[in-house]
């Protein structure tokens, strides 16, 4: 029978970056649905699921990188976005976290 091939360790590597940085947005969520800090409960569960909306693209790339080039765009205008948003925004540690990742 005969086997898939190997993915490439560049692609193994770009998926883990990009689970990890999803997963960085589900906790950033967590925490801003959880603990909304000077804002109103409606807003903070807003920015919660902007925030859960940015890990599920960033999912949807991972998924499909090394499989589709659209996954592969995807992932970039996640990153471009994720980038312009925190230069633009009231800058704290979960700006800063963000940007040095991304």
């Amino acid at each position: 029978m005969p086997t898939a091939p190997a993915r490439p360790l560049t692609v193994t590597t770009a998926q883990i970056m990009v689970f990890v940085n999803a997963g960085f947005w589900v906790l950033a969520a967590a925490v801003s649905g959880l603990r909304p800090s000077g804002g109103s409960l409606p807003a903070a569960l807003l920015l919660a699921g902007l925030m859960l909306g940015n890990a599920g693209a960033l999912l949807r790339a991972g998924l499909g990188l090394g499989r589709r080039r659209a996954a592969f765009y995807l992932g970039a205008a996640v990153a471009a976005v994720n980038l312009a948003l925190s230069i633009t925004d009231d800058f704290g540690l979960l700006d800063l976290i963000s940007l040095a990742y991304n």
